[in-house]
């Protein structure tokens, strides 16, 4: 299993925002909101696994667990679509970051 803790800033984005793993691993995003942020509906969506959950606490200690398995080689996008639903709607600002997925 890959764990990776995750910040979503409203401006800046992941924080980290690459993410490399092994064909097969689980991958398991620890995620949360930066401070002040939650009511924005941060989240993480991958399409090709099925992702798109919201990671709405504030606390790097009660994240939101995002759970998939990769399984398919690439490289893939990540973004947020859960923002849409969020006070800004599709005028927040552009949030990506990228999985990276190996043989």
């Amino acid at each position: 299993m890959k764990t990776f803790k995750v910040e979503i800033e409203h401006t800046t984005g992941y924080i980290p925002d690459t993410f490399t793993v092994k064909l097969n691993d689980t991958v398991r995003f620890l995620a949360y909101s930066a401070p002040n942020q939650g009511w924005h509906n941060h989240g993480i969506t991958i399409d090709e696994f099925g992702v798109n959950r919201a990671a709405t606490s504030e606390d790097p200690d009660r994240p939101a667990v995002i759970e998939f398995v990769a399984n398919e080689t690439g490289t893939f996008s990540i973004y947020c679509r859960t923002c849409w639903d969020g006070p800004f709607g599709h005028q927040h600002p552009d949030i990506r970051g990228t999985l990276i997925v190996e043989p």
